[in-house]
């Protein structure tokens, strides 16, 4: 997938993330896409719980805090790479 594609997905995902929320974010460039685009957008998240070492340096970088997943309580939102999508999908 181009990265003007993973921007687009990472863009549309941020139409499922509320201020305050608890996201789980996975590891990967559409991943990162997000973070830049929450830290663009200025959203205030509680936080996020990361997936590898790459994902919490972004959140760092993004100042987003970074949760432990045993403590982060509900998790509102899981977020993944797209890998692969098709036009009618959401």
């Amino acid at each position: 997938m181009s990265v003007e594609k993973k921007r687009r997905a990472a863009q549309a995902a941020l139409a499922y993330i509320e201020p305050g929320m608890v996201l789980v974010s996975a590891t990967g460039s559409t991943v990162a896409q997000l973070i830049e685009a929450l830290k663009d957008r200025k959203i205030q998240l509680e936080g996020a719980v990361s997936s590898s070492r790459q994902t919490s340096q972004a959140l760092a970088e993004a100042r987003i805090p970074e949760l432990d997943l045993n403590s982060a309580g509900d998790l509102a939102l899981y977020i993944d790479g797209a890998d692969e999508a098709t036009a009618g999908a959401r």
